[in-house]
């Protein structure tokens, strides 16, 4: 009767079918491995009217056949049920031997997206056949968990490129301030200092307190990496105007970043903040024009480093004039500073 085509006649073979016992489950098993795959959607969402543990208990009866593809098959079954039992069943498929099931049990969590779940689709990670990683990829990126993030950003270094794209997308899809401070740490990585830099340049202006974070640290390369990523996403204009902030703290850090940032635009704002009242302030400042290489500043250098009343601030001004390739002048020479010219395109000679 299955096979019959009329269809009010297999129709009723499945509906009888799906209403056996127990005892019975071998046949079920049967006609679900032989019939096409749209009589096999009827049967099994007969076997889901039937009642809701009819497909825990033929999902577990086929886990324990020798079969790959019967295992496979159960997994779905599993996924279909999607009560606690059923979803441990699909976890203890993410470890068969066979790679059909793992990749079968980790397409099946896209179904059930259980935070459960997370630990076991971890270790697929390191499946290594890529088709598993790529479908435990896509179930964690659909899966709502804290956990979920910092094994997605792991996979950004994965080397199948599917698994990477995939990672990608769903990390900016989260698109939260506590997920971009984790990518702005990965910065510090040189693994994944790149592709974490494109998630979070996708992620946009979310992004910009984390990489400030991270622009401010004692890590170069890192603080250069989040310096060039803040300038694409937000620019300068942002930390020029911290500049100005009656918070030293704030003006600090503004700073900071706009060393970290570099170029014209934040070079310039930098030599604005030579004569900041606090002497971190301007020191500081100072040790980023040198550092920069930017000649624009030679002139107002030579000036800090004359008049400064902080030892500390007049030492990072000839600090950055060595750097910037210049001598400096001595103390008593405060008139050369009013006389030197305004193109400095070039270092000045020895």
């Amino acid at each position: 009767a299955l096979r019959d085509e009329d269809e009010s006649v297999w129709r009723a073979a499945l509906t009888h079918l799906a209403a056996l016992p127990g005892p019975d489950l071998a046949t079920v098993w049967a006609a679900l491995r032989e019939l096409n795959d749209m009589k096999r959607g009827e049967l099994i969402r007969a076997l889901e009217r039937a009642g809701p543990g009819r497909l825990v208990d033929l999902a577990g009866w086929g886990a324990r056949s020798a079969t790959p593809a019967d295992r496979a098959l159960a997994v779905e079954l599993a996924a279909r049920a999607g009560s606690t039992e059923a979803t441990n069943l699909v976890m203890a498929a993410l470890q068969d031997p066979h790679p059909l099931v793992r990749r079968t049990a980790a397409a099946a969590m896209t179904m059930l997206r259980a935070p459960a779940a997370v630990p076991a689709l971890a270790r697929s990670l390191s499946d290594p056949q890529a088709e598993v990683r790529v479908e435990a990829v896509r179930a964690l990126g659909l899966i709502d968990d804290d956990a979920v993030p910092d094994q997605l950003i792991t996979c950004l270094k994965d080397p199948e490129v599917r698994v990477r794209q995939m990672a990608a997308d769903a990390l900016a899809r989260w698109h939260s301030p506590a997920v971009a401070r984790r990518l702005a740490a990965a910065l510090r990585s040189p693994d994944l200092r790149r592709p974490a830099g494109e998630v979070l340049e996708r992620m946009g202006s979310i992004a910009a307190d984390a990489l400030s974070e991270v622009a401010v640290g004692s890590d170069p390369e890192a603080a250069t990496a989040a310096g060039a990523l803040i300038d694409r996403i937000v620019g300068t204009d942002p930390f020029v105007n911290g500049l100005s902030s009656i918070d030293p703290e704030e003006r600090i850090r503004a700073v900071q970043v706009l060393g970290a940032i570099g170029g014209p635009a934040a070079s310039e704002a930098l030599m604005g903040a030579l004569p900041d009242p606090d002497v971190r302030v301007r020191a500081r400042a100072a040790s980023f024009l040198g550092t920069l290489g930017y000649l624009p500043a030679v002139k107002s250098l030579r000036r800090m480093f004359l008049t400064d009343p902080v030892a500390d601030a007049a030492a990072a001004a000839e600090a950055a004039l060595r750097m910037l390739g210049t001598v400096p002048p001595g103390e008593d020479d405060v008139r050369i500073v009013e006389d030197v010219g305004g193109d400095l395109s070039e270092p000045p000679p020895d």
